[in-house]
């Protein structure tokens, strides 16, 4: 089930006091219409009682799904203690689960995206470095300030499948006013890495964190 917790907190817009709703623990699967408002970004957001403006708690929670088996904590900083919990649950590695931590929002999204389309997220992983490499090697050659100063974002955001094509695609920015798209494409797979890109089983092995 999904565990909602309460506060009670100033607006940040009028100052108005008031108890607010958050959550700590979504199960998509018990309560489906919970997983868009992750997606979106509006999982802990509501109105303000008096001004009506939007405030939105930012807080760790874990993202469960029960039929994918997939378990996300979403927290910026955390302890071995804390990574460690997962070994505990013995019930849930017995039953296959993955489990995730990731530190950002982004990475929540897309870690989600990913299992969605039924990838396993270390290949993806692994294309990612390769792609932000080369793009930033491109970027080097056209951009005349300090690259080193600059971050490149890189992210999963969907599979495409057709007749003849497959391939993965990226959104990348160096700012999230810029964003573009970039692709990796399947035929640079030979058949033993598609097999691996889509064996998620074995990451039910694993404990990867």
């Amino acid at each position: 089930m999904s565990l909602q917790n309460q506060i009670v907190q100033n607006c940040p817009h009028c100052q108005h006091s008031q108890e607010l709703f958050f959550y700590k623990s979504v199960n998509i699967t018990v309560d489906p219409s919970l997983k868009q408002l992750v997606l979106d970004g509006k999982l802990n957001a509501q109105l303000c009682s008096n001004c009506e403006k939007e405030i939105n708690i930012v807080t760790d929670f874990l993202y469960h799904n029960m039929e994918q088996r997939i378990m996300l904590h979403l927290k910026e900083n955390v302890d071995t203690d804390e990574l460690n919990d997962f070994e505990r649950f013995q019930d849930f590695k017995d039953r296959g689960y993955i489990y995730r931590h990731v530190q950002t929002y982004p990475e929540l999204i897309e870690k989600i995206k990913i299992f969605d389309a039924g990838l396993n997220d270390l290949v993806v992983d692994s294309i990612k470095a390769e792609l932000s490499e080369i793009l930033m090697s491109s970027l080097q050659e056209v951009i005349t300030e300090d690259t080193e100063e600059l971050e490149l974002n890189l992210f999963f955001d969907t599979y495409e499948k057709s007749l003849f094509k497959k391939r993965l695609l990226f959104v990348f920015f160096l700012h999230p006013s810029q964003m573009m798209q970039t692709s990796f494409s399947l035929k640079s797979f030979d058949k033993t890495k598609r097999k691996e890109l889509f064996n998620l089983e074995a990451l039910r092995m694993q404990s990867h964190v």
